[in-house]
């Protein structure tokens, strides 16, 4: 079974799970896009590592570019998960 399958079933269960609550957007996931984009990572290097043949699938589907003030947030996220990624 593919990651993709074993996505799609756990997003089926958690639907099941919350019922009406669900907010069905009829999407898989964009996060790895937009995480690229918000790092400042170029367009070509999103588009092959999300394996698109098109860069317009990269950039106009899979990806939202964010303000700075989400920039900043980020950054600072990261910043926190670092710290407690470090053991010293």
């Amino acid at each position: 079974m593919t990651a993709l399958q074993l996505r799609q079933q756990a997003r089926e269960a958690a639907e099941q799970a919350t019922g009406d609550l669900w907010p069905d957007s009829g999407f898989v996931f964009h996060t790895c896009g937009s995480l690229l984009a918000a790092l400042d990572g170029h367009p070509r290097i999103a588009m092959q590592i999300l394996r698109h043949s098109k860069i317009a699938v990269t950039m106009e589907i899979c990806t939202h570019v964010p303000s700075e003030s989400t920039r900043r947030a980020l950054r600072k996220l990261g910043r926190r998960l670092g710290r407690q990624a470090d053991p010293t």
